[in-house]
């Protein structure tokens, strides 16, 4: 289950509340290509071995095609 609710009370009383059953990426809310472009880009932003830009494109694009790799070892030769 990947359901979240968040409910924000305000000084002044006032109420805001946000509820999403499925969160971006699950089976039924999937992300767009945009989107995981996004996040690939913030997380490469907080790695904790820093990345060079064209080294992020290549993992970008490697983790697209994930499906279609023969095995790891793809992927793997793009962050060691």
């Amino acid at each position: 289950m990947t359901q979240a609710k968040v409910t924000i009370i305000f000084k002044d009383g006032r109420t805001v509340a946000a509820r999403v059953d499925d969160a971006k990426g699950h089976p039924n809310n999937p992300m767009t290509a945009a989107d995981f472009l996004t996040k690939a880009e913030d997380c490469v932003a907080v790695a904790a071995r820093a990345l060079s830009a064209d080294t992020a494109a290549v993992l970008t694009r490697t983790v697209n095609r994930l499906e279609d790799l023969a095995d790891i070892t793809e992927l793997v030769s793009v962050i060691v």
